[in-house]
């Protein structure tokens, strides 16, 4: 073996070993900023097939990034057609994407949950106002580190969207806290959103 790629490789690898963080990631990320990477990548996914959706946008599947204790949300896109919960929703809002696209979300599908909690997060869903935009707005900054108007403009609408599913979790575990619940035991639940207007 020739000694100089010998040393040629050991100096690759000593820049390798130097360059390399020394701590895994997931120790050197918040979760927020984990999770959020996660929804944002299985997002970006679904839109390299947004030409067959037209403007329809249908968030389900896996769980989103707001996972607790094993349950969680679900806001990734995993598949293209309307889930047969979204016939019968327990929470259906309209919201206005920074992009003026109007929108209408729906949220059902609660499961992995004892049955009292179940009822507690339908009743809950069932009366749970549309959350602000300076709601989303404090969600994005905890996640992103920036508030919407700061954000690039091509990321303005997810970040908006996935923002409403995470008020609605934070909301309904301080609902489920105040009824006597443990919220790391929240159902898990999707979500599914239909926009007019945008090129989402």
């Amino acid at each position: 073996m020739d000694p100089s790629s010998s040393f040629r490789d050991d100096a690759l690898n000593d820049l390798l070993d130097r360059a390399a963080a020394p701590a895994p990631l997931s120790a050197l990320m918040t979760d927020a900023a984990l999770q959020e990477a996660t929804r944002a990548a299985r997002f970006e996914a679904a839109r390299d097939v947004k030409s067959r959706l037209g403007r329809r946008l249908a968030i389900s599947g896996v769980a989103l990034a707001l996972v607790l204790g094993g349950t969680g949300v679900a806001a990734a896109v995993t598949n293209f057609e309307w889930p047969s919960w979204a016939q019968q929703p327990d929470a259906t809002m309209q919201i206005t994407l920074p992009s003026g696209a109007q929108c209408e979300y729906l949220i059902g599908n609660l499961q992995n949950a004892d049955p009292e909690i179940m009822d507690a997060a339908r009743a809950f869903f069932a009366s749970a106002p549309v959350p602000t935009t300076a709601q989303v707005d404090a969600r994005v900054v905890a996640v992103h580190g920036e508030t919407l108007a700061q954000t690039p403009e091509g990321d303005r609408d997810r970040r908006y969207s996935s923002g409403v599913v995470g008020v609605m979790a934070d909301e309904l575990d301080a609902d489920l806290q105040q009824h006597g619940f443990d919220s790391a035991q929240r159902p898990y639940f999707e979500g599914v959103i239909t926009c007019e207007g945008t090129n989402q």
